[in-house]
């Protein structure tokens, strides 16, 4: 996936693998499914990217798990 950077005009590469394509592809299906906003589906692929880079974590931080890192505990 190639991006471009902001105004400097440039563009950042990022690779991913297949699950990871997957996962993205789920989230971006459910918010549009769910009549959710662009911005909204845009929100939600940047936080799985940032807390679990796209990958299913069912492991870690006691008991933070998925792609959002969501934590049963707190709510």
């Amino acid at each position: 996936v190639e991006a471009k950077d902001g105004d400097e005009g440039g563009t950042q590469r990022y690779e991913m693998s297949l699950a990871q394509a997957v996962n993205a592809a789920t989230i971006s299906a459910v918010g549009t499914t769910r009549g959710m906003p662009e911005r909204a589906v845009t929100i939600a692929l940047a936080t799985a990217l940032q807390e679990s880079t796209l990958r299913n974590i069912d492991y870690g931080d006691r008991d933070s798990v998925g792609l959002f890192q969501q934590r049963p505990s707190q709510g």
